[in-house]
């Protein structure tokens, strides 16, 4: 096991920093899918559907048009689960980094996962170096995952 150098487990660490990470990621995905769904809703729009009674389509192609609703349809739906998904993380990690006892520790896991900023920001922000930043951030991880329950029951066996 591989532990830091207050003693506390970098398994707790790492889990910490990739759960904090998915909020970050459903995010942009969540912006991805949403401008998909545009696309298609602009491609609905222009598409042009014609009726005639006397032509027989044979092709797999079919109706562009209802197509592209479907997709938009289906799309609009994973968003509403991607939502419910970071909705639920973002409200677990908010309480978990309100339970932490070190102020500086909150902001920077704040200022880094929720509002997506450097480290030379944090740094800024706080009055610190960005070593020292970095630091505060490795101890604010190990706390948080030690918080969560992320502990050495999750850890593989490392040699220290």
């Amino acid at each position: 096991m591989i532990f830091d150098k207050k003693g506390r487990f970098q398994g707790a660490m790492n889990e910490a920093k990739q759960y904090l990470k998915r909020i970050e990621y459903l995010d942009k995905l969540i912006q991805i899918k949403v401008d998909q769904v545009g696309t298609l809703k602009q491609r609905a729009v222009s598409t042009e559907v014609k009726l005639s009674a006397d032509r027989v389509q044979t092709s797999i192609s079919g109706d562009k048009f209802g197509n592209c609703i479907c997709s938009a349809v289906d799309t609009e739906a994973e968003i509403d689960g991607l939502i419910d998904e970071l909705c639920d993380i973002k409200e677990v990690a908010k309480n978990t980094i309100a339970e932490m006892d070190d102020v500086v520790e909150k902001e920077v896991l704040y200022d880094r996962y929720f509002l997506y900023k450097s480290m030379t920001q944090i740094s800024v922000a706080i009055g610190r170096s960005v070593r020292q930043t970095q630091r505060i951030h490795g101890s604010a991880l190990s706390s948080f995952g030690l918080l969560m329950g992320f502990s050495i029951e999750n850890a593989t066996s490392d040699v220290v």
